[in-house]
């Protein structure tokens, strides 16, 4: 018998088209298909804007015992970086990021932080369809403080929007679909 490269490659060709029509078709026929493949991950928890100290006091690393005696460690620094997340949605995000089927559940206030942390959520691929959004409180804001020990401390400005977090608010459909065993 001879060998053919020809037929090989065609039937390779076929075969491989023949897959990729599955896989469209299962794509937009029944996305629950592709959906049961991955289960759902539902991160909930409180979301905020953190600001971050952008600085530090010296171009050098820090010596925290020096620092002490010298009482240098109450510094003020003049620039933050805003940081969305919170332990929650950065769980969410980092699921999504490799390709995880994640929703987020929490209260965010109606307002830009609010509005612009539920915006990162949805363009990093984390489903936001359980997330309240409350106009009557403001999303939490935090500001972050360099410990002695070099740690940071995380300080919630004002009450917010994750402090009314209601048994009501909590979206039974997402819950169901996330597979408990």
């Amino acid at each position: 018998m001879l060998y053919n490269e020809g037929e090989d490659q065609t039937q390779l060709l076929n075969s491989a088209n023949v897959l990729e029509s599955k896989i469209e078709s299962v794509l937009h026929e029944d996305i629950g298909e592709v959906d049961d493949l991955i289960p759902l991950v539902c991160c909930f928890g409180p979301a905020k804007y953190s600001f971050i100290p952008s600085g530090r006091p010296a171009n050098r690393l820090i010596d925290h015992e020096i620092h002490d005696r010298m009482k240098d460690m109450f510094w003020s620094p003049d620039k933050f970086v805003r940081a969305p997340g919170g332990s929650s949605p950065n769980v969410a995000l980092a699921l999504a990021a490799i390709g995880g089927r994640v929703a987020f559940m929490g209260k965010l206030g109606d307002d830009d932080y609010g509005q612009s942390l539920l915006y990162h959520l949805n363009i990093n691929g984390v489903q936001t369809r359980a997330v309240c959004m409350d106009p009557s409180a403001p999303t939490a804001v935090s500001l972050m403080k360099v410990r002695t020990e070099g740690s940071l401390k995380t300080n919630c400005v004002k009450p917010c929007a994750e402090d009314c977090f209601l048994q009501s608010d909590i979206n039974p459909a997402v819950l169901k679909e996330v597979n408990i065993k």
